[in-house]
């Protein structure tokens, strides 16, 4: 079903015998666990073969991200170790996954100046584009790095396990010399849930698992396969009304949708806290409107109703005060009912409407409501261990 990644040993992976490497004729090589594992376990650790820090500017421009990463791994005399990786030699090139096919041929003859001979630099840069990750660190940085076992991991859209970036010299600064972290962060997998022994383990090559499964296609495209299906999928792009009846609520819907947001960014760029306000409020009340406007036409967990309601239910916390943080409680019960359908139990992706809606409680006088969101809140911060601390002390060679 998924593209394969990965070729090769698992002797050098810590802890080591905690991962298996299996083949099957259905899904090629994959990491299985030897043993039954909890949720919040680490199953892999591993250092980059090399990494790139991500500027804002390369966030929309794939193939230069990739250049400057395979510019790297050639300058640090890496290129070797990336044999195993898929795809190994030319011929395997998948030409019909890339969107520019002309932005593809100038990288790959700019690496070519690099002293690397073309077909080399054409399979570098899809390696990296099928392979590399992107990371965030502790210090808010982002990473684009390329590791040997975290290549060997499968995608799903119901993972049962995260990829974080692990800065293993934080607590340890005499060990920032031997860790390697300049070159770039370690990759730290840990599971989201309990696997049993002899299951796959898998993440999501999709940053956003709330999404419906035509924005997840295109988040997966130049991977080359499909996102699998989910029972949330259909409520997150159904409308209830006839196709006949859609066109004036697509065109107002969307009109609202679009000033939310840019009101929302306005907010977010804003330097002074007056400008800031003001901006929250408009936005909040052009996501109101969108929500008057998806009554009985949108399902209700539509993925449009579902940012509106948790951006208003935000504003509507920000603000502070008792009644419309009673308000917001509503709201943030439906964004967490509908991101719990979609995400795992442990997603990351649960944390700002957990604290929000811990937050709304606690000023509303909803004390047991507010118990439960800690305690919800509490749990998924262990199972996810932000930044590696039980791996902090492990002196890595």
């Amino acid at each position: 079903r998924h593209r394969r990644r990965h070729a090769g040993s698992m002797a050098a992976v810590w802890p080591n015998g905690e991962l298996l490497l299996k083949e099957t004729k259905q899904k090629g090589r994959a990491l299985h666990v030897s043993r039954d594992v909890k949720a919040g376990n680490p199953l892999l650790c591993e250092p980059p073969i090399a990494a790139v820090t991500l500027r804002p500017k390369e966030c929309c421009d794939p193939w230069q991200v990739a250049s400057e990463l395979c510019s790297v791994i050639i300058k640090q005399g890496r290129v070797g170790d990336t044999a195993d990786l898929h795809p190994k030699q030319e011929a395997t090139l998948d030409t019909s996954i890339f969107d520019d096919a002309d932005e593809f041929s100038q990288c790959a003859r700019r690496l070519c100046e690099e002293g690397i001979a073309p077909n080399e630099a054409r399979r570098l840069l899809q390696v990296v584009a099928l392979n590399a990750m992107e990371l965030s660190t502790s210090d808010n940085r982002k990473w684009q790095a390329l590791y040997r076992h975290g290549s060997m991991l499968n995608h799903s859209c119901t993972p049962n396990a995260i990829q974080q970036g692990f800065d293993a010299s934080s607590n340890d600064s005499s060990s920032r010399g031997s860790t390697g972290f300049d070159t770039g962060p370690y990759l730290c997998i840990r599971s989201l849930a309990t696997i049993k022994a002899g299951e796959e383990v898998t993440i999501s090559y999709v940053a956003d698992l709330s999404a419906s499964v035509s924005d997840r296609a295109d988040a997966l495209r130049h991977h080359g396969f499909a996102p699998e299906r989910r029972a949330c999928d259909s409520a997150l792009e159904a409308w209830t009304v006839t196709a006949s009846a859609r066109d004036d609520k697509v065109a107002a819907i969307g009109a609202r949708n679009a000033a939310a947001d840019a009101a929302w960014m306005r907010a977010n760029a804003a330097t002074d806290a007056a400008t800031r306000k003001r901006e929250l409020m408009s936005s909040a009340s052009h996501y109101a409107e969108l929500l008057r406007l998806a009554t009985n036409a949108l399902h209700p967990e539509h993925e449009l109703c579902t940012h509106a309601r948790a951006r208003l239910a935000h504003v509507m916390t920000e603000s502070g005060a008792q009644r419309s943080c009673a308000n917001a409680l509503p709201l943030w019960r439906s964004v967490i009912a509908a991101l719990e359908k979609c995400v795992p139990h442990a997603s990351p992706q649960l944390l700002p409407p957990l604290r929000g809606a811990l937050k709304a409680a606690s000023i509303a006088g909803e004390d047991a409501e507010a118990d439960k969101y800690k305690q919800r809140l509490d749990h998924t911060l262990a199972v996810l261990c932000m930044g590696c601390h039980d791996l902090s002390t492990i002196k890595f060679g």
